[in-house]
């Protein structure tokens, strides 16, 4: 998949990062004041707990529909240790880029915002497209049998045959946070994944990634022999 052109607006206050192709009229406004977002009438939310370390709420610009995941500095340590490294919202960016370059679904990235104050970085915002679709635990619990169930399996074994080729932890890949979207399987919630560079010491990871997914699905034995006949 070709890298996107992307556009880059930077002042004191804060960092914008966009692909220029959606760089445009009200989305372009919203990015400006990107906290507006949480404030919009259409506002469906996600994760509305202001204790928690994000924010997610979907909301409508235009014709667009998005997801916006803000993620929260909690206190004066938390933002000690984010100040001056890459924000979690910018390394949500990289890795939907890296899994798109790897053929792997996922909700397109389309923008991040950082607050900053001069160098130092504050809040920062991930901004993709959502994704329509049903949750896969909730599909499986409505009783996907058959060959569909076989042929979402089968999308389940060969994302992890591409995680375990390029070396790349999900560290919770779950059930839930699989979408499928007309018959295509997107796996979202990279906020954790992480590369390794020597395999020995990724397949302990891989294999619990595994073992994660397997778990999230009851443990069923229909699902674990199809897993296998398409993973092994």
């Amino acid at each position: 998949m070709a890298v996107p052109s992307i556009i880059k607006k930077s002042s004191w206050k804060q960092v914008i990062l966009c692909q220029e192709s959606y760089y445009r009229g009200d989305f372009q406004a919203l990015l400006q004041d990107i906290e507006s977002a949480f404030r919009l009438p259409n506002i469906r939310w996600i994760k509305d707990a202001t204790h928690n370390r994000c924010l997610i709420a979907t909301v409508d610009v235009g014709e667009l529909t998005i997801v916006v995941k803000r993620y929260n500095i909690r206190d004066f340590w938390c933002f000690i240790r984010r100040a001056l490294r890459r924000s979690k919202a910018k390394d949500c960016w990289y890795k939907a880029l890296l899994l798109s370059e790897l053929g792997i679904p996922t909700a397109e990235p389309i923008a991040v915002v950082e607050q900053r104050f001069g160098p130092l970085r504050r809040q920062s915002y991930y901004i993709t497209r959502f994704v329509s679709g049903k949750i896969l635990n909730k599909t499986l619990e409505e009783g996907l049998t058959g060959q569909e169930l076989e042929k979402v399996i089968k999308g389940v074994a060969d994302f992890f045959k591409v995680l375990k080729k390029e070396r790349i932890e999900h560290r919770d890949p779950r059930s839930h946070n699989v979408i499928l979207n007309e018959e295509k399987l997107h796996f979202m919630d990279l906020d954790t994944l992480r590369r390794y560079r020597i395999s020995r010491l990724f397949q302990h990871h891989h294999e619990r990634d595994i073992k994660k997914f397997l778990d999230s699905c009851g443990n069923r034995e229909d699902i674990k022999s199809l897993f296998d006949k398409y993973y092994l």
